[in-house]
C-alpha cells in the first residue's frame, strides 16, 4: 500500500491514475488523505479515478473534495464526484447536487439524480424547491428522483405538479405518484379533481 501512495505522485498521469484504481480496490483506509490530494491533479483523468477511489473508500474527510469536484471543468469527473457522494450518503452535498440536475450533460444529470436517490429522505426539501424551477428538465428530474426515493413526504408537491405547463412534466409527476402507492391515491384523486374544474372553468 506505501508503495502505491508513493506512486500517486509519479510524473506519468497513466501512473497515477492506475495507482488511485489499485488503491480503491484494495480498501485501505490510508489512502484516503493521499488520493484526496490527487483531486487537484492537472489531468482529468487522474482526477476521476480519484473521486471514484474515493467513492469507493468511504472516508467522510473525502467529501468536502469532493463536493468541490462536482464544479470541475471535464463532465467526467462531474459524473464521478456525484457518484461518489451518494455512495457516502453525503447530507451536506445535497444542494450542490440538486444545482447538478441543470448541467450541460444527460449523464451527469442522471448521477447527480442517483446519489440524491441513495441520499434518500434528507433530499426531499431540496427536490421539492426544484419543483418549482424555470427549467423543465430540472423539474422533471426532481419528480423522477423524488418519485424513486418513494418518501410519502413529497405526495402533495408530485400532485401539485400535474397542473404544470409542460405536459412531459405532467406525465413524469403521474408515473412518480404511481410508484408512492395507495398512499397517493387520494391526493391524486384531489388533483385531477382541481385540474378538471380549471379546465371548465376556462370554457366560454
Amino acid at each position: 500500500v506505501d508503495t502505491l501512495i508513493d506512486t500517486l505522485r509519479d510524473e506519468y498521469w497513466r501512473v497515477r491514475t492506475e495507482a488511485a484504481l489499485a488503491l480503491s480496490k484494495i480498501g485501505d483506509p490510508r489512502a484516503a488523505k493521499p488520493i484526496i490530494r490527487v483531486m487537484g491533479d492537472d489531468y482529468w483523468r487522474v482526477r476521476t479515478e480519484a473521486a471514484r477511489a474515493l467513492g469507493m473508500l468511504g472516508d467522510p474527510a473525502a467529501e468536502e473534495p469532493l463536493v468541490r469536484a462536482l464544479r470541475d471543468e471535464n463532465w467526467r469527473v462531474r459524473r464521478e464526484a456525484s457518484l461518489a457522494l451518494g455512495r457516502l450518503q453525503a447530507d451536506h452535498a445535497i444542494e450542490p447536487l440538486v444545482a447538478l440536475l441543470k448541467d450541460p450533460e444527460a449523464t451527469v444529470r442522471a448521477s447527480a439524480a442517483g446519489a440524491l436517490e441513495e441520499i434518500g429522505k434528507a433530499s426531499i426539501a431540496p427536490l421539492t424547491r426544484a419543483l418549482k424551477d424555470p427549467d423543465r428538465g430540472v423539474r422533471r428530474a426532481a419528480i423522477k428522483t423524488l418519485g424513486r426515493v418513494k418518501d410519502p413526504a413529497a405526495i402533495d408537491s408530485l400532485a401539485h405538479m400535474l397542473q404544470d405547463d409542460d405536459e412531459v412534466v405532467r406525465n413524469e409527476a403521474l408515473l412518480a405518484l404511481g410508484k408512492m402507492g395507495e398512499n397517493a391515491r387520494e391526493p391524486l384523486r384531489r388533483a385531477v379533481r382541481n385540474g378538471e374544474k380549471d379546465r371548465s372553468g376556462d370554457k366560454p
